[in-house]
């Protein structure tokens, strides 16, 4: 990068190139980001952790710790990273370890919180045993650590998938459907030579082609869904393949393979449950991908979970987009699908095909009951605050929600003064009034207005308001951090030491991007750090002044506005700064005595 920028004609110097400097310059940048989020942790009343672990590339179990708060400036939910860390052990103390050695860093010591120190009000794990455990788990440990009452969550995004996965298992078939299809993707992911012939023969046959993709278990309904599109489209073109191959193919595992497959998919059975999980999936997926966003609220769980079950109810009653489109391309008289595919095996009509109707209702109702605890307070609680639910009646208005307030004023007590606690129900009457104005916008912005406009008519209940905001259903964010962490710490940089790793890991997430990056913090920082071998001046930020050229100096720097007057004018005489230097240079060298000026 140096050497490009000096191509450019900037002039770098030639200290501070090496790999030691650049290691203190990325921990100069990440202290300041550091720093950052120490100081909104000591601007904020309340904050979330999210947590999450996956192995790196040399194959070291890494803790990464995240945390969410409403953010001093800009009062709207802020997803923060604290660190992340080296498990020592993926045991429940292992894991508390690390979160709290990553607090630390952060200026939150858990078992020494004080009056003035941010309050823990939620923890967001995923379901492993070692984090929800009931009397060991990870979150109880954590909860034990402070004096008040912390909501335990258990990431939806990976909840809903294994709602779906829990109805895959009872449905006997869908293990063998899902067995073909990943046998499918394996035969052709894993060979460029019969992808190479997949393509060769999608050109001859004019189909555009969607390449089979690996299905990975921990995305699973992502990856399925785009392996179940590419196997449906791509299907006339791997059924004339396994054809060609069983003809030509003298290699009795890959004839073995390609005879199975084939077989399978010549299943009418298999190819209705194809269609029919490309509609199931759809519908899963758009949750799942609602799931992920960054400023998800508690209450818009809830909403998302019973849009996904009454997607899949309709369909008990009427065909989804693409088990029509199945039954528009099967001739049943003919047995042949798309006319190019003879199928073998009975098919009934929707409105008798018990199996159709059993996965979607088995699917419907795991999915409702992996979200039971949605139904329980103070969860249940806060979906008082979905203003789109509210009546439209000032009569209807004026008596809903109060019981509900009361509640989490309850049960938020040891975070709440008394005052807070006996004045958020009168001022809640106050909030529906003015928010019943402002439906027409989202809730976050509504409520995040509220937060920053610092009301006084509603200061009290605007503080459950600051919970409901921090309050994290979904730990994609420590997903997306592992993902950054698998570019930064790739196969050829396993060496890559843990406080190297944890100060790249801050610039990537905590950082800005690179048009608004403000270097001077960084750089006082490091001036200040004493990593250096020769005196700097601290940065000082200056207006740009525009640059002057004289007459015959192109490509020679402007002359500063600030130098003396009279130095100003002998450089202009002698024809610009180069040529003055060059001047007194070799007058300097003519009369040794004199002293050198330049």
């Amino acid at each position: 990068m140096c050497s490009v920028q000096e191509k450019n004609g900037v002039d770098l110097g030639s200290d501070h190139r090496g790999r030691d400097a650049c290691v203190d310059f990325m921990k100069s940048i990440a202290s300041v980001l550091l720093n950052d989020v120490s100081t909104h942790l000591k601007a904020v009343r309340f904050f979330s952790i999210m947590s999450d672990a996956s192995t790196d590339s040399s194959v070291i179990d890494q803790e990464g710790i995240l945390l969410r708060y409403v953010h001093p400036d800009t009062f709207e939910p802020h997803t923060a990273m604290a660190s992340i860390e080296n498990l020592e052990n993926a045991r429940a103390e292992g894991v508390v370890a690390a979160i709290n050695s990553g607090l630390s860093k952060c200026g939150i010591d858990l078992e020494n919180i004080s009056e003035s120190d941010p309050k823990l009000v939620c923890v967001n794990l995923d379901g492993a045993a070692v984090n929800l455990g009931a009397k060991n788990g990870v979150a109880k440990k954590l909860s034990d650590c402070v004096s008040n009452k912390v909501l335990v969550t258990h990431c939806v995004a990976h909840k809903l998938e294994l709602g779906v996965l829990d109805a895959v298992k009872e449905v006997g078939y869908l293990k063998k459907f899902e067995d073909t299809i990943k046998r499918i993707c394996k035969f052709y992911s894993f060979s460029p030579k019969r992808r190479s012939e997949l393509k060769h023969l999608a050109s001859i046959l004019d189909d555009t082609l969607l390449m089979h993709s690996e299905i990975k278990a921990i995305r699973w309904v992502s990856s399925k869904s785009r392996a179940l599109k590419a196997v449906s489209q791509d299907l006339h073109v791997t059924v004339t393949h396994l054809e060609q191959i069983i003809s030509t193919s003298n290699r009795a595992d890959e004839l073995g393979q390609a005879k199975a497959i084939l077989n399978d998919l010549k299943q009418v059975k298999f190819i209705k449950y194809l269609y029919l999980m490309m509609d199931v999936l759809s519908a899963i997926t758009a949750t799942s991908t609602l799931f992920q966003t960054k400023d998800l609220l508690m209450f818009e769980v809830k909403e998302a979970v019973d849009t996904l079950y009454t997607r899949l109810h309709v369909m008990t009653k009427d065909p989804g987009e693409n088990l029509s489109k199945f039954y528009q391309m099967y001739d049943k008289d003919s047995s042949t699908f798309g006319s190019y595919l003879k199928l073998t095996g009975k098919l009934c009509d929707f409105p008798e095909d018990r199996d159709v109707h059993d996965l979607l209702e088995n699917m419907g109702q795991y999915v409702l009951k992996r979200f039971s605890d949605l139904d329980k307070s103070p969860v249940s609680d806060m979906r008082v605050f979905d203003f789109r639910l509210w009546p439209h009646t000032l009569a209807e208005l004026s008596t809903y929600g109060n019981l509900e307030i009361k509640s989490l004023c309850q049960h938020y007590s040891d975070v709440l003064s008394d005052e807070e606690a006996s004045l958020a129900p009168a001022e809640w009457q106050t909030l529906k009034v003015q928010v019943s104005m402002q439906r027409q916008y989202h809730p976050l912005a509504v409520y995040s207005s509220i937060l920053q406009r610092k009301e006084e008519t509603v200061k009290h209940v605007s503080v459950l308001l600051s919970i409901l905001l921090t309050v994290s259903p979904s730990t994609a964010s420590c997903e997306r951090l592992f993902s950054n962490m698998n570019m930064v710490k790739s196969s050829l940089r396993t060496r890559l030491s843990q406080e190297n790793l944890q100060s790249q890991m801050r610039i990537v997430v905590n950082g800005s991007s690179f048009r608004d990056f403000d270097p001077l913090p960084a750089v006082e920082s490091w001036l200040a750090s004493g990593n250096r071998h020769i005196t700097h001046k601290k940065p000082v930020k200056t207006p740009p002044t525009p640059a002057q050229e004289e007459p015959g100096s192109s490509g020679q720097a402007a002359v500063n506005t600030d130098i003396q007057p009279m130095l100003a004018e002998m450089v202009k005489v002698l024809g610009g700064e180069e040529a003055a230097r060059e001047k007194l240079k070799s007058l300097s060298d003519k009369e040794p005595g004199q002293c050198k000026l330049m």
